[in-house]
Parts: C-alpha cells; sequence; structure tokens
C-alpha cells in the first residue's frame, strides 16, 4: 500500500467517526461482510469439511447466518436455556454451529459440517470483534437492541419522568489516580462530563479496614460494624471470617441489614459483595445461593449469538495481555511488582471480561426496564492494579475501556422509559509499594512467629478477585452433573470452621496486619503480651517498615506505639513522637475499630513513606488496600451537580450511605404500588 493511500484510508477513518451514527452503522457492515467473506474463502481452503464456490457464495452466507441468527436463535435459545446457563454459555457454541451447518444447507455451492460450523462461526465472531474495535463500535445498537428486546419481553417497563439513579462503581480507583487519568485524557466520556458542567467529583473518606466489604456494607446496608477487616479471627465462633467467602458474606448481611438498605425496596444490586436490601440482584455474593432460581435473568446475554465467542476471545486476548506485561516487567526490571500465581491469569480473565460484559449487560436491562436505582460493581481495576500497579499502562487499558463502558451505558439510557442520572464512584483507593515481604525477607506471620518462638498460622490468602471467580463460577454449580462439578473444583474453597490449629494467626488485610492468640477467649493486654513475649512489640514497633501498632492496656484503655512515641486513644495523649502524625484521620477509625468485638490482640500498619506515597503489604500485592497510608484512603464519588451532597466531608461509608440515601428513595418514589417493579418481575423467559 502506497503511503498516499494510506493517508487517504486515514483521513476517511476520521470523516466517518463524526459521521451521524447510521454512515457509521452501514459502512461497518459493509466492511464487517465483506471482510467476513474474505475469511471464510480461506478456511475453505484450510478446512476439509468445508468448501465455498467463490466469494458471492461466502457473502451469502454471511448475510444468511446473520439472518438466522436473529430470526432463530432467539426461539433455540429458549428451548436449550438451562444447559447455557449450567455451562457458563460454552453451550450456545453448538447453537453457533447449527447455524452455520443451516445457513450451508440452504446456499447453493457451500456445504460445511456441523463441527466445522462451529469453527466458521468462531472465526466469525472474532472478525466482529477485532473491526468492532477498529470501528469504535464498543457502543453497538446491535447489542443494545438484543438487550431492549429480550428485557421487555419479560415484563412492561416502568415509565416515568422521574429520573432512575445508576450507580457505577470502579472498585479501587483512587480519586488522585481518577484526576490524573482524566488530565491525561485515558477517560474522555467521563471528562466531557466535568468539562460541560453536568458533573463534580467529591473525594470521600473510608473507614478502617479500607477494603471492599467493609464499604460496600456501609454504602449498601448503611451498617459496616465489626468489619474489622478483609478478613479476622471470630473469638465467638472460632474460625476465620472473610469476605471472599460466599458464606461468610451472606451471614454478614444477614446479621447487618435492617431490611431498609440503599436499594431497597425496588432497586437492583449487580456484581456486588452485599444486596442492599435489592429486590432484585444478578452476580452479587451474598445472594448467590439463589441465583439458580433467577436463571432467567441471564437470557438476554446469551441471546446475542456473538457473546460468548466474544468472551472467549477477548478472555484469551486478556491472558496474553497479562503474560506479556509480566514478561515485561521482568525484563524492564519494573519495581515494585510481583510473580501471580499461574491461576491469576483465569481469575483475571474472568473476572476483566465475562463478569464485566455480564455487569454491562444487567445494567443496560435495568435501563431498558426502568428500574429505579442500580448499583453495579466493575472490579477490573481493582484487580489490575493489584497485581500490575494503580497508575501502569495495564492499568490505564482498564480505565480506557470502563470510559467506553461508561459511553455504553449512557447511550442505552437514550432509549430508556425514564431519564437517568449516572453517578461514578468508588469504594476505596490503593496505595502502591513493594510488599512487606520483599522488604523484609518475612511475611508477617514469619516474623511473629521469630520473635515468639511459635508456629503462626497464615489464613486465607486469597484476595477479592476468587471472590469474583467463585462467584462467576458458584452459578454452575447451582446446577448439577459434571460441568457444576468441575466449577465446584475451581471455586475458591470455603473457610474451614475448625481452629487453625496453631494458637496463633497472623492475617494481612492490605498494609493492615491482625494478630490474634487463638486460645484465649478475649483480647490480650499489653501487658500480658509483655509478660508473655518481652520482645514481640518492641521489635513489632522497631521494624524500620511498621508505621504503628495496635494494642489494648489493661488501665489505660488503647495504645498505639510507633518507634518512637505512644498515642493513647482514650485521651488522646501522645508521648514522645506521635506514631499518628502522617496519618490523617487515623484517631477517629482507630478507636472505631478498636471498640469491634473482635479487634486484634495486635493490629498491625505497614509503614507509609510519604516521600513516595507507598506502603508495604503484608499480601504479595503492588496496589492494596485496608488500612490506613496513602492514596487508599482517597475513593471518589462522581455525581451530577444538581444531586444535593451534605456540606462536611464525607468520612467513612456508612456516612456515604447517609449522603446518596435521599438520591435513591426520590427515585423509587416514582413506581406506583401498580406498576410492576424489579422486586416483583413476571417471567416469560425461561
Amino acid at each position: 500500500m502506497s503511503a498516499r493511500a494510506g493517508v487517504a484510508i486515514l483521513n476517511a477513518m476520521a470523516r466517518l467517526r463524526s459521521a451521524p451514527w447510521w454512515v457509521k452503522r452501514v459502512v461497518f457492515t459493509a466492511v464487517l461482510w465483506t471482510a467476513e467473506a474474505a475469511v471464510l474463502i480461506g478456511l475453505a481452503g484450510a478446512l476439509d469439511g468445508f468448501s465455498i464456490a467463490d466469494f458471492r457464495a461466502g457473502v451469502a452466507l454471511v448475510v444468511v447466518m446473520a439472518l438466522l441468527n436473529a430470526l432463530l436463535w432467539p426461539f433455540a435459545l429458549w428451548l436449550t436455556f438451562p444447559f447455557a446457563f449450567f455451562t457458563l454459555g460454552l453451550f450456545t457454541l453448538l447453537l453457533n454451529g447449527a447455524v452455520a451447518w443451516i445457513g450451508a444447507a440452504i446456499l447453493p455451492g457451500v456445504t460445511i459440517g456441523f463441527w466445522e460450523g462451529i469453527l466458521v462461526a468462531f472465526v466469525l465472531a472474532f472478525v466482529q470483534v477485532v473491526l468492532a474495535v477498529v470501528f469504535s463500535q464498543e457502543d453497538d445498537m446491535y447489542d443494545r437492541r438484543i438487550v431492549r428486546r429480550t428485557a421487555r419481553r419479560e415484563r412492561d417497563p416502568i415509565e416515568t419522568d422521574e429520573p432512575g439513579l445508576l450507580l457505577l462503581e470502579i472498585d479501587g480507583l483512587a480519586e488522585p489516580v481518577l484526576r490524573r487519568a482524566l488530565d491525561a485524557g485515558l477517560m474522555p466520556h467521563l471528562a466531557a462530563w466535568l468539562e460541560g458542567g453536568t458533573h463534580r467529583v467529591t473525594s470521600w473518606e473510608p473507614d478502617l479496614s479500607s477494603q471492599t466489604g467493609a464499604s460496600q456494607a456501609g454504602i449498601l446496608l448503611g451498617n459496616n460494624e465489626g468489619i474489622v477487616a478483609f478478613r479476622w479471627w471470630d473469638r465467638e465462633r472460632r474460625r476465620v471470617v472473610s469476605c471472599s467467602s460466599l458464606r461468610d458474606v451472606a451471614e454478614l448481611e444477614a446479621h447487618l441489614s435492617t431490611g431498609e438498605g440503599l436499594l431497597h425496596p425496588d432497586g437492583a444490586s449487580r456484581g456486588n459483595l452485599f444486596s442492599g436490601d435489592a429486590g432484585d440482584w444478578m452476580l452479587t455474593s451474598s445472594k448467590i445461593v439463589g441465583e439458580r432460581h433467577r436463571r432467567h435473568k441471564y437470557f438476554g446475554f446469551y441471546d446475542n449469538a456473538y457473546n460468548v465467542p466474544r468472551v472467549l476471545l477477548l478472555s484469551v486476548w486478556e491472558v496474553i495481555l497479562e503474560a506479556s506485561g509480566q514478561v515485561h516487567a521482568r525484563v524492564a526490571n519494573r519495581r515494585p511488582r510481583i510473580h501471580p500465581h499461574l491461576s491469576y491469569l483465569l481469575v483475571r480473565a474472568v473476572t476483566n471480561v465475562y463478569l464485566q460484559l455480564l455487569t454491562v449487560y444487567a445494567v443496560m436491562r435495568d435501563v431498558y426496564l426502568g428500574v429505579p436505582v442500580v448499583y453495579a460493581t466493575f472490579f477490573a481495576y481493582d484487580e489490575v492494579a493489584h497485581h500490575s500497579g494503580i497508575d501502569g499502562g495495564a492499568a490505564h487499558r482498564i480505565l480506557r475501556r470502563l470510559d467506553r463502558v461508561f459511553a455504553k451505558i449512557e447511550a442505552a439510557t437514550q432509549a430508556a422509559p425514564r431519564p437517568y442520572r449516572i453517578v461514578i464512584l468508588s469504594d476505596h483507593g490503593q496505595s502502591e509499594g513493594a510488599t512487606f515481604l520483599q522488604r523484609t525477607g518475612l511475611t508477617l506471620e514469619q516474623l511473629v512467629a521469630q520473635l515468639v518462638g511459635e508456629a503462626v498460622a497464615a489464613e486465607g490468602r486469597t484476595d477479592e478477585g476468587d471472590d469474583h471467580l467463585g462467584v462467576a463460577l458458584s452459578e454452575a454449580a447451582q446446577g448439577s452433573g459434571g460441568v457444576a462439578r468441575a466449577a465446584r473444583a475451581l471455586a475458591p474453597a470455603e473457610p474451614d470452621e475448625a481452629d487453625p490449629g496453631t494458637p496463633l494467626i497472623a492475617l494481612a488485610s492490605g498494609c493492615l496486619g491482625l494478630v490474634y492468640f487463638t486460645e484465649h477467649a478475649e483480647r490480650l493486654t499489653r501487658e500480658q503480651l509483655d509478660e508473655a513475649f518481652p520482645e514481640l512489640l518492641p521489635q513489632l514497633v522497631t521494624n524500620e517498615h511498621m508505621g504503628f501498632v495496635l494494642v489494648a492496656t489493661e488501665r489505660d484503655g488503647a495504645v498505639v506505639l510507633g518507634a518512637e512515641g505512644e498515642h493513647y486513644l482514650d485521651d488522646d495523649r501522645v508521648v514522645g513522637v506521635d506514631p499518628l502524625a502522617a496519618y490523617p484521620g487515623a484517631l477517629r477509625h482507630l478507636r472505631r475499630t478498636n471498640g469491634f468485638a473482635n479487634a486484634p490482640d495486635i493490629l498491625c500498619n505497614g509503614r507509609f513513606d510519604p516521600q513516595h506515597g507507598d506502603v508495604p503489604a503484608f499480601e504479595e500485592l503492588v496496589g492494596s488496600h485496608g488500612g490506613l497510608g496513602g492514596t487508599q484512603a482517597h475513593p471518589f464519588l462522581l455525581s451530577p451537580v444538581e444531586l444535593p451532597l451534605p456540606d462536611e466531608p464525607i468520612v467513612g461509608a456508612e456516612a456515604l450511605h447517609r449522603a446518596v440515601k435521599p438520591w435513591a428513595v426520590r427515585a423509587m418514589q416514582a413506581a406506583t404500588p401498580g406498576e410492576p417493579t424489579a422486586a416483583a418481575t413476571p417471567v416469560s423467559a425461561p
């Protein structure tokens, strides 16, 4: 190709981007069918069971398959949907093969076997995915039309002039990182909202612990009392409680909920840890045991014949991105970095592709049904930032992708039966840094074991990504047969209720470490610890990578210990150098956590370096959250300017719940008692 031809193509592409949507769609369809026909000619030469007369026959097969997908696919899927659901959509590949086989049987000059038809359909889906990216068709009207059609088969939408509310959470994105992404042009759609004056960004402060369990319980349920960290020791039940356990999350919601959560009664929960007392939910950890009985809600996702091939192709691409990123990090000797377990490739593919596409589908479905309030979590950024860094190339790719997702959702609201206000928020941020193990050569449990001369257990080494994978695979595990057994085998194991086997455990939540002496029914004091293990506390607080340590005392309440001073929580008394000087707001958070029934015997917080802004995680994660220090304590709320916010700073997830609850109440008031709601949806799909 000559340079002049290349320039002409680039100019044509630039003009196309500014053309009306229908022009872009016609051009995209023409190019797509031409490219697919050309690919079919190539496949026919490579496959023994597939022959095609000429290019014209190739175009005809592409067109016939498109018509069959539009006319026959919904009926065929309706008949076989249980198989599609229990195989996480893989059964639909057989339907793809059947469509190709029927198309070849109709047309003269085309011969194709059934299994070759599956490969042909898969390759055509690959061509469509690639060209959709080239032509910026992520907001493809075809996808939205299928979702809208399927949603309105279920029930009539709620039609009203009162705006609904979409609360879309980017898990783990800090406000400073968001602002840098906006300034760098990584998220042009969100930037346009701010530049147009329709939205504003507000920073808020999470609780201790700054992690999804505590934050989402506070935001969605209005109550996160007693959630010490991502995982902690329950003294009464004598076992570890973890926010990565589906059973534990369900029990936590039952304990914390008042029945009047953010999404009560007619809201929808999508991809969250907690339901917020929603009337409807999908991919919600606390409600996953009921997913089998609500499988009809996934029908619209599989109703798009290209979705499952798209998931598989994009998953492979996600694995390639992760593997190449790790190789590049090693070659460039990028620091900090970790060496993820091989299973992380599956976790990243499932969370960043399959679950994200499902969540987008669920939100679009809600929009077309006029659901009053939707809270949905997009956790791809959090997962990538944990393993590759909070502000690097991998994280930037996710932020670009999320910006396009939000643009697609906003485009769907244009055809909704009610207007919608869109709020983007995060539940916490992340801080970056080399891990405690990389800095000291020891894990927290190894250090404690060394100081006390006893074995120390380290329960619950899974992170939030394993929880998301568990949610996805548990859908299949609700079914029966071999697929269900495979799903159970792959899903993260539930924690054992029995004693950990040693009297000492150390649990990590980012740079927050919890040490428990499990043989004791009550929390040990500083005096008891000093008597039993004279070197333990002094060696912990003088470790150069330890920020501070919190323990109880017999007479003076709780005290925060640092290398050169002490801070007593009850009377705000400081002796020597204040160990909390580098942690604004820490006193308030530590007092609250100290009052929890399951507060640890020793609470450790890795040292925050104000100069570099980093913290050492007690887990093997580049980006971490859970404790105090750095950008993990600076999540954001990007909301329409017409929605009122309190005058005082928003401190704590429960305070954020109180701030946004009136927005949700107003949106749900538009649904009259006679109208169908998300809580009572008539079902016509299988």
